[in-house]
């Protein structure tokens, strides 16, 4: 049964199909237990060892401690040679890692840059300069403030130094991420 707007299948059924496949599970189950029993259970034979009359007993007995010895020693130099296999690997994954990452450095953020920018923003408030956003010199405000337009102007570059200040500060701690400043344009001449 589809559902709309979805991949997947529901997983529902009706009753008598899903008592149809039990059945069915149940009915094959027991013709493999039925085969199993009609073959019999064959136990591995055991290694009856090295009789004592024997009479190269001892040889016997070397060479398979030898044979035994060869087969650990390959599984040690498969074992280090899978382990070199996985430090490659691991380093190939690091290196394409670290030119990803150098490609993309505004992806990267430091945890103590951010807390030396919220040091300096701190410190930047305590001096009671607040961060305004700029606005254009409206003709009423002049009315409404009293103030004259040069001195409007000059409470305009004092914000915007505070604010080229907070980038140049963010800019030291932080690589440059384009995705935060995009809408934001400075000017080196502002009058």
């Amino acid at each position: 049964m589809r559902r709309p707007k979805l991949k997947k299948a529901s997983k529902r059924m009706t009753c008598h199909k899903r008592y149809k496949i039990q059945k069915k599970i149940r009915e094959h189950s027991r013709k493999l237990r039925k085969e199993a029993k009609k073959r019999g259970h064959k136990k591995p034979k055991k290694d009856p060892g090295i009789p004592n009359a024997a009479p190269f007993k001892e040889e016997v007995l070397r060479e398979a401690e030898q044979r035994k010895q060869r087969l650990e020693e390959l599984k040690q130099k498969q074992k280090l040679a899978r382990q070199k296999d996985l430090e490659k690997k691991r380093k190939l994954q690091a290196k394409k890692n670290a030119t990803e990452a150098n490609k993309h450095p505004e992806e990267k953020v430091c945890m103590c840059s951010i807390i030396l920018f919220s040091k300096r923003l701190v410190h930047l408030q305590h001096k009671r300069e607040t961060f305004h956003p700029l606005i254009r010199p409206n003709p009423a405000a002049f009315e409404v403030y009293g103030r004259t337009p040069i001195a409007f102007r000059l409470d305009q570059q004092k914000r915007l130094g505070v604010v080229i200040e907070l980038v140049r500060t963010w800019k030291l701690c932080m690589p440059f991420n384009q995705s935060i400043y995009r809408g934001v344009r400075f000017t080196a001449n502002v009058k």
